[in-house]
């Protein structure tokens, strides 16, 4: 609280860019318009106009990939272009309708917003994440687990009740999301360190945002503004936002993985560790079906059985074209 320090700044409530930890809620707006964790999206450089020339965080690009491995990985090429299938208005919709309500229009981000462009407060983020947990359900939170008076009686007990909530997003696409982000397989190992809890299934997410600074004329170098790790078991949602509150940069290098995922960690293991493993329930309808990797599509007699997958799928983005290899 000291002003004298840039204090007295509650960034739970600060709009902030969350950078990648919103893929998920694109990927979820493209599933509900018939895509799929199986979906072949192209990895390679991309001009999306206006030379906007994005890269991945690792400098280099992966070719075809499916989406299930393009959001576990946080690829950025594949988020925009899945932006870009949805419809920049669908997501931004499907965001708002999960609590991210400061969003603007689309024209102020184009395709970007795939990669985490609109702000949004932690507070805001963890509401969104907590519909994947709740099965595509929002509900309201509150601060209070009980209310007494001053002999000790009980008014009113919100441990008793089962938030009952309203359905923004279709259970099925949300138990898909649910699958992918707690796919430790998926994953390249490194992301399994900090959002791995060794006795429970957990969906987690980073993101980091970024910004080329300046000094004089020169331009400096880019460095992080924003590390974010937001994940979720059934039962609890943990958001940590790591910065400064007077948005000055990060250290170069410094992100999600880094900074925000193993105070996640640590809180989550905490939560949870008196609680037995506990699956995200699955909704009727989702099912495993077989596919071709390079195609997305139904295997056909002369699919090789090296390039048959056996990949998660709803009622309505399951495969009906054949493979034609």
């Amino acid at each position: 609280f000291n002003e004298e320090i840039d204090g007295n700044v509650n960034m739970v409530f600060r709009l902030r860019q969350p950078g990648s930890s919103f893929k998920p809620i694109v990927y979820a707006a493209a599933f509900a318009k018939g895509y799929s964790p199986a979906t072949v999206l192209y990895d390679v450089e991309t001009d999306f106009g206006n030379k906007y020339i994005p890269q991945n965080y690792d400098g280099k690009f992966h070719g075809m990939i499916s989406a299930r491995k393009a959001l576990a990985n946080s690829f950025n090429v594949p988020a925009i272009k899945m932006a870009f299938l949805a419809g920049v208005d669908n997501v931004i919709e499907q965001a708002k309708r999960m609590g991210l309500t400061d969003l603007l229009d689309s024209e102020q981000y184009g395709v970007s917003i795939g990669i985490g462009t609109g702000e949004a407060t932690l507070y805001q983020m963890v509401t969104a994440f907590s519909v994947f947990a709740k099965g595509g359900k929002k509900i309201e939170f509150t601060p209070f687990i009980r209310i007494e008076n001053s002999e000790g009686k009980v008014i009113e007990s919100y441990e008793e009740k089962e938030p009952i909530g309203t359905e923004v997003l279709d259970p099925q696409i949300a138990y898909s999301i649910n699958h992918v982000l707690s796919d430790r397989n998926a994953r390249a190992p490194f992301w399994n360190t900090s959002l791995v809890l060794p006795d429970q299934i957990a969906a987690a997410k980073t993101g980091t945002s970024n910004k080329r600074l300046k000094e004089g004329k020169e331009i400096n170098a880019i460095k992080p503004l924003d590390n974010w790790a937001i994940g979720y078991t059934a039962k609890y949602v943990t958001g940590v936002w790591v910065g400064n509150n007077d948005a000055s940069p990060l250290n170069v290098g410094s992100d999600g993985i880094s900074t925000a995922a193993p105070i996640w960690k640590a809180v989550m293991m905490e939560a949870t560790k008196k609680d037995d493993l506990q699956e995200f329930p699955k909704p009727p309808g989702v099912a495993w079906k077989s596919g071709s990797k390079w195609s997305g599509r139904l295997p056909s007699a002369h699919t090789p059985e090296n390039d048959i997958i056996s990949e998660l799928f709803t009622t309505f983005n399951a495969p009906t074209e054949t493979d034609q290899t």
